[in-house]
């Protein structure tokens, strides 16, 4: 989130049970909130020894940051292309009409990290870490379709 809540407003809505989204200054930061919300879920399981009744809740939620990561890191690389193009450092990569379907539309993360792959090296930046490559070729053993743990 971008802006806070002052301390005491912190204390009363702890113990009147209240979460705030969204707001003046207050706009929502998807990614992170599917990224902490899968960590204190699964240091709960832990805890409480409950992995097996979180773990489908666990893993969606990582995926699903997972998922969002991506598609941010598509459009970075879609505002850098259109920036060079605006500058006049036109080049012979352009976004596909796929890339930019897949970045509205698609679930499926080795598409899209293809697109990141491809799109990187058109740009001539750095290509995605191994880890993460590795980390989507993991997690896509165990997702039967694109949207099987939704």
């Amino acid at each position: 989130m971008v802006g806070g809540k002052r301390p005491d407003q912190i204390a009363s809505d702890l113990a009147a049970g209240v979460a705030r989204i969204g707001g003046f200054w207050r706009q929502p930061n998807y990614f992170e909130s599917y990224l902490h919300a899968s960590t204190i879920l699964i240091d709960q399981g832990i805890r409480t020894g409950s992995l097996d009744e979180i773990g489908l809740p666990g893993f969606y939620l990582q995926r699903h940051a997972l998922e969002l990561l991506l598609k941010r890191l598509l459009g970075w690389l879609i505002d850098i292309s259109d920036m060079r193009n605006g500058l006049g450092r036109v080049s012979d990569y352009q976004p596909s009409k796929g890339l930019r379907e897949s970045l509205n539309a698609s679930h499926n993360l080795t598409g899209l990290l293809r697109h990141l792959v491809v799109s990187s090296s058109g740009l001539n930046v750095s290509a995605p870490p191994q880890e993460l490559v590795t980390l989507i070729n993991d997690m896509s053993k165990i997702e039967i379709t694109d949207t099987w743990s939704r």
